[in-house]
């Protein structure tokens, strides 16, 4: 479990308090202090990058709309987070076609975040919502700029999400995506998850149904003599089922560009 900064310094001072130690007691105001000092140069940055990134979003640019959202998100403990201003930007961002936006705005509406910032019930129609922006991102490209510069693999992220959603089918539809247009997991991931003796025959035989669509045939053969024959022949059901289906969906979603990243 992570314990901030000021909630560290909440238990030092207890701590101290119980045992009576003056030097403690500095050590915890010192702490205390850094906190704040940490809280207020992180909002003094904020508002800077609210205030570059607004007249650039009001002019109609996607990607600051996108960058204005993560800044009213980007709150410290103290000051709460604007989320009806940045699911604002992030709809017309999203309108607008930018892939990062779509990512961030489907994240927020399947996970239920409210006003508050917290994440409660989630309204299925919101969720369905959700999910559709999250594959419109997967459409467009492989990997997509998140927040504080982190990547994600949006066809995963959109698999990820659709097994929060219980929909195990469509999850594992977008999961086949990701390998059939992105590369991703790699066939050397998958053959050893498809050889791995320490795994269920089940998580075997999707692993080298999933292996079987990168067409690496050295490793799909290797893969196969590890595993019993109806279970390879169960896994060429499902990839054949897999290829059929990842087709029939890129006529709504279609497969993104391998080297364009919004």
């Amino acid at each position: 479990m992570t314990i901030s900064i000021r909630t560290r310094a909440g238990l030092l001072v207890v701590a101290c308090a119980l045992v009576g130690g003056t030097g403690c007691i500095t050590t915890a105001l010192i702490d205390s202090a850094r906190a704040n000092d940490a809280a207020r140069r992180h909002e003094v940055l904020r508002q800077q990058r609210i205030r570059e990134a607004t007249p650039r979003a009001e002019a109609g640019d996607p990607a600051a709309m996108t960058a204005l959202a993560d800044a009213l998100m980007d709150a410290f403990p103290a000051v709460p987070p604007d989320v009806p201003r940045a699911r604002a930007w992030l709809e017309r961002a999203a309108e607008a076609g930018y892939a990062p936006a779509q990512v961030r705005l489907g994240e927020m509406l399947v996970m239920g975040r409210n006003d508050a910032g917290n994440y409660g019930a989630v309204d299925p129609v919101l969720r369905a919502r959700g999910i559709v922006w999250l594959q419109k991102a997967a459409s467009q490209a492989c990997s997509v700029p998140g927040p504080h510069g982190r990547s994600m693999e949006a066809a995963l992220y959109a698999s990820r999400f659709l097994d929060i959603a219980g929909q195990a089918a469509d999850a594992r539809l977008w999961r086949a995506r990701s390998v059939v247009h992105c590369g991703s997991p790699g066939a050397d991931v998958l053959a050893a998850r498809a050889s791995s003796t320490g795994s269920s025959q089940q998580t075997r035989r999707e692993a080298l149904a999933m292996l079987m669509l990168t067409g690496d045939r050295a490793r799909i053969e290797h893969a196969r003599a590890t595993l019993a024959p109806d279970d390879v022949a169960a896994a060429e059901r499902e990839a054949a089922a897999l290829a059929r289906r990842v087709a029939d969906s890129e006529r709504d979603f279609p497969a993104p560009h391998r080297k364009d990243t919004p």
